[in-house]
């Protein structure tokens, strides 16, 4: 019974969900609404700015196409801009895949996805602490406290946590500092 060929690279169900070498079980897409919150975070406390709006702002000059078009405006209008980028994005996703690299901890993996052109979005499952006062991120540093996503629909243990927009896969792109 077991005579199938079996690709190592790519586990596929008949259901149409891939499953790659690095996805993290029994994690589980969080609802869209939880990632949408979560990038909505404040980026620092004393702003409102937010999390998806400074990592628009990051990406915007990189793209000659313009993908995350001009971060100009109030910090309202920018969030705005961001959040809908973010929900095209969900709309509008090819890829996606909950896993674990380099630097990453295996109990926090990562969401991250990606749309036709090759840019996308991530997020990092934080796990909860119970001794947390504020409701459980890691608060080693300003930055993490900004950074706490508010969701908790995904796991009672976990949260999301927005890291920010993805560049197109390219060759040297850090080098090139992902100018396309």
């Amino acid at each position: 019974d077991n005579d199938t060929d079996n690709d190592d690279d790519v586990q596929e169900e008949s259901n149409d969900k891939v499953f790659l070498p690095n996805h993290v079980m029994p994690f589980l897409p969080p609802h869209p609404q939880e990632l949408l919150d979560a990038a909505a975070q404040p980026h620092h406390p004393r702003q409102t700015l937010s999390l998806a709006a400074r990592a628009r702002a990051k990406h915007a000059h990189r793209g000659s196409e313009q993908f995350f078009g001009v971060a100009k405006g109030t910090q309202e209008r920018q969030n705005r801009e961001a959040q809908e980028i973010l929900r095209t994005m969900l709309r509008t996703a090819v890829w996606m895949n909950i896993h674990t690299f380099g630097g990453c901890q295996e109990e926090e993996p990562v969401l991250e996805l990606r749309v036709s052109s090759g840019y996308g979005a991530r997020w990092k499952f934080t796990k909860i602490k119970d001794d947390d006062d504020d409701g459980g991120a890691d608060n080693s540093s300003t930055a993490s406290k900004a950074n706490q996503g508010t969701t908790t629909g995904t796991s009672k243990e976990y949260r999301m946590q927005f890291r920010g927009f993805l560049e197109p896969q390219m060759e040297d792109g850090h080098l090139k500092g992902w100018k396309h």
